[in-house]
């Protein structure tokens, strides 16, 4: 399998997995006010999603995008052959976070300026939850070609 395919399927499985995160905290928990599928819709849609459909396209564009991350990862600790852990993936997942909720504020995306308590903590828990997971699931698919083993 290819680096960027390893990155993007792990990215996949780190972007879904905190997708489940954001569900449970807004739907189980009521801890959330605010879904990652959210972000996804606006991003695509230019608004909040409407209907069942829209939530869907904007949940996959969400995961999508996560999978994007995950090449970046997966080629950044390739080029600096560094050991792949759950430290700097969970240091990945939390960069990500407040870059992309600081782009967000900075270009003062519709919807996406103000946010609660709550979806700060729940956007921060999925982003570690990303992380770990993004970190764990390289190591799975990693051969020793990949990286080099400290």
């Amino acid at each position: 399998m290819d680096k960027i395919t390893k990155g993007f399927l792990a990215g996949t499985a780190g972007g879904f997995t905190m997708s489940v995160i954001d569900l449970i905290l807004y739907y189980i928990i009521r801890f959330d006010d605010e879904l990652y599928l959210e972000w996804g819709s606006i991003v695509v849609f230019g608004r909040l999603p409407e209907n069942i459909g829209e939530m869907i396209i904007g949940q996959l564009s969400k995961i999508a995008f996560a999978g994007f991350l995950g090449v970046i990862y997966f080629l950044i600790m390739r080029s600096q052959k560094v050991k792949v852990n759950l430290i700097n993936g969970t240091i990945y997942g939390t960069f990500s976070w407040f870059i992309i909720y600081g782009i967000s504020i900075l270009f003062r995306v519709p919807y996406l300026t103000t946010h609660s308590f709550e979806a700060v903590i729940a956007t921060f828990i999925g982003a570690v939850t990303y992380g770990v997971t993004l970190a764990a699931t390289v190591k799975q698919l990693n051969d020793d070609s990949d990286f080099i083993q400290n």
